[in-house]
């Protein structure tokens, strides 16, 4: 009896092993591979190593300078550089104490630019100023600052006692300290080589226009091919993506292939999706956990980190990549965070009517969604002979028509008064750029114009042509 006794104990402890050891073995082959939320405790990939820091990403579209004439020169090769100077001199005015946030109209904010010594920083990223302050600056002006977004950071001797901001949705302000500072000139200092002058369009085209017009640019760029990240890395490079999402074994993953040859990586019953298109564009979804309350710097490191081990960034440098859009809902816990990316190529944005070159969602910290539409330049596009481009304004004033029919979903109106003044009054920017041709496989040097709504409209930089737009999607 005794021995029967213990060959049972041994039988019942060896199929409670068996069983924990199941449990265990099933946990880890359903838990994902990929930490979607950063940890130290992860030691990461070399890809990852390489990606580039949250800050390196925020980099202005270019800088206006103004002498307090009216006119502005434009400056696109040192705005970066201004840029980190003018985190410096807002750190330098937070030293002071807490500052005065004041309204202030359009058109007192247009006085301070275009009548006195200014330098203003035209931003593509639209964070919002408190995250932006707090980060830089160790603390958020106050006030109702949470729903301002930072489009414009400016400086003007108009009032050097501050610094300025725009938000295109809510208004202009100046944040008010106690004492001045010479930041313009600080600023200005950093100019070597302005790219041309420029003018508002109100002043050039008349009526309400908003956008910075350009004058006499002259530019290098030519067109480039391009690979898309398929016909760089083949097609193997999809299965080393669905590898770093569930696992190498692919357990309890199905993969759909449709007549066209993309291929749609299912876990479960559709809790986790990753879509690998023929054309090089990817696209991932899944259910968020339970989330953790995460700040907005920690996030965008936390996608840039997710791009780097989902496909590398070893063709996007840090100077390759640019923070373009960024749109935040929820709170605390279930706070959804959404940071679009643009590639660069020789410090000038790509852009394309396929979308842009990435984009990351995160929900309570954990990355929820994310797609990813990476371009291979052939070559470096330096060292061309700059020739004059098309005028910018000349470019408003020739696609009017164009612009406002296809902002106003009507292709039928005929030119008109009309037309002219709304496309002048939608426009906020028209900067050099390339557009991404997926027919031609090409960048095409351009003017990207960007409305207040978040179309983009492309114009061959040399002739002004429509090239092509893209609606911002909501």
């Amino acid at each position: 009896m005794g021995v029967n006794r213990k060959t049972e104990t041994i039988k019942n402890v060896v199929i409670v092993v068996l069983f924990l050891s199941a449990i265990l073995l099933l946990y880890l082959l359903w838990q994902p591979r990929l930490s979607l939320k950063v940890s130290g405790l992860l030691e990461l990939r070399p890809s990852q190593k390489e990606a580039p820091r949250a800050e390196e990403l925020i980099k202005p579209l270019y800088a206006a300078l103004s002498r307090g004439d009216g006119s502005f020169t434009i400056d696109t090769k040192d705005s970066a550089a201004m840029l980190a100077l003018a985190e410096e001199e807002m750190r330098a005015y937070f030293e002071q104490g807490s500052p005065q946030l004041q309204e202030i109209s359009a058109e007192q904010f247009a006085q301070a630019m275009g009548e006195w010594e200014s330098v203003q920083l035209e931003l593509s990223g639209g964070l919002p100023l408190s995250d932006f302050c707090l980060h830089f600056c160790g603390r958020s002006p106050g006030g109702d600052t949470e729903d301002i977004r930072l489009d414009i950071l400016a400086f003007s001797s108009a009032s050097s006692e501050s610094f300025f901001v725009c938000d295109r949705s809510r208004g202009c302000f100046r944040v008010l300290f106690a004492e001045e500072r010479e930041s313009v000139a600080s600023l200005s200092a950093l100019a070597k080589e302005p790219d041309c002058s420029g003018y508002s369009a109100s002043e050039i085209l008349g009526g309400e226009g908003r956008a910075l017009i350009f004058l006499g640019l002259a530019s290098g760029l030519s067109e480039v091919p391009f690979d898309n990240e398929i016909e760089q890395k083949g097609a193997g490079v999809r299965d080393r993506m669905a590898e770093t999402l569930f696992g190498s074994t692919f357990d309890f993953v199905r993969r759909i292939t449709d007549s066209y040859g993309n291929v749609t990586y299912m876990y479960g019953y559709g809790q986790k999706t990753f879509y690998a298109s023929v054309a090089g564009s990817y696209e991932y979804n899944t259910e968020a956990g339970e989330g953790a309350v995460t700040d907005l710097f920690t996030d965008l490191d936390s996608a840039v980190l997710f791009l780097a081990d989902l496909g590398g960034l070893d063709n996007v440098s840090g100077s390759g990549l640019a923070l373009s859009g960024y749109e935040e809902s929820g709170s605390g816990r279930a706070k959804q965070r959404t940071f679009v990316f643009s590639q660069t190529l020789g410090g000038v944005r790509i852009e394309g009517e396929s979308g842009p070159a990435a984009s990351v969602t995160l929900t309570g910290g954990q990355v929820t969604a994310a797609t990813r539409n990476m371009v291979y330049p052939a070559r470096d596009p330096s060292g061309g002979r700059p020739v004059n481009t098309a005028e910018a304004a000349n470019v408003v004033a020739s696609n009017a028509n164009h612009i406002y029919n296809i902002l106003n979903n009507d292709t039928l109106t005929i030119a008109s008064d009309e037309a002219f003044d709304g496309a002048v009054r939608a426009a906020v920017t028209l900067v050099p750029g390339y557009f991404a041709s997926p027919k031609d496989s090409s960048l095409i040097p351009c003017w990207t114009l960007t409305t207040e709504n978040g179309t983009r409209f492309f114009f061959d930089l040399y002739s002004a042509l429509p090239l092509g737009f893209s609606r911002r999607e909501d």
